[in-house]
């Protein structure tokens, strides 16, 4: 029982310590923007992103194929909830992680 206790204190901790690392940043620059990933600790590697941008249109990449930077382009101007996920895997740990962050634009 204390194995399995101290296996969901390791899992929480960790998923609680990344919650602010999953912080996206993002620039406007006329008619476009553009989110950036945040930067991540080496022990982890990235196996997917998903950006919903609020606006219907979402981006799905897996490892092989993840930009540091999006560009979204919006169609009408107005205010959007902008959401980052990203699925993290760390060194020697078969459990994915979900990094998580939304942010109004």
């Amino acid at each position: 029982m204390k194995t399995i206790g101290l296996f969901v204190i390791l899992l929480i901790s960790s998923i609680l310590s990344y919650s602010q690392a999953c912080n996206f940043t993002y620039v406007q620059t006329n008619n476009k923007d553009t989110f950036t990933l945040p930067i991540l600790n080496p022990i982890y590697s990235i196996d997917s992103v998903r950006w919903d941008f609020g606006d219907g249109l979402d981006t799905i990449e897996y490892a092989n194929s993840i930009s540091t930077n999006m560009p979204h382009q919006y169609l009408f101007t107005g205010t959007y909830i902008v959401c980052l996920s990203i699925w993290l895997s760390e060194v020697g740990n078969p459990v994915p992680i979900l990094c998580s962050s939304c942010d109004t634009i």
